[in-house]
């Protein structure tokens, strides 16, 4: 969900680093999804994709970006090391976590 608001946000036309710890959520968006939307959102094995919401809205995202001239790149970094982007980014998501919906 961060990664998409993080789309959400940026400039459509300038290119954006996304740094994430889920090697999942990069595979979807940058491997897996194309041929997911070939076979009509199912998996290898038939099943539905799990999280197809969030997947189907980050691609739709990332190639809006594209057609208007922004590239989105995504890099892996160690969850849970001591990289300070990451532990801060770990502690937001956690103060997050515990507010109350609006």
């Amino acid at each position: 969900m961060a990664i998409l608001r993080a789309l959400q946000i940026a400039p459509l036309d300038q290119a954006v680093q996304i740094f994430t710890d889920s090697q999942y959520s990069i595979k979807c968006v940058t491997q897996w999804a194309r041929s997911w939307e070939a076979k009509g959102w199912k998996t290898a094995n038939g099943a539905e994709v799990k999280n197809q919401d969030i997947i189907r809205q980050l691609l739709a995202k990332k190639r809006e970006r594209e057609k208007a001239g922004g590239a989105t790149y995504f890099e892996w970094v160690k969850g849970h090391a001591s990289s300070r982007g990451n532990i801060a980014a770990d502690k937001l998501a956690v103060d997050g976590a515990d507010l109350s919906p609006v």
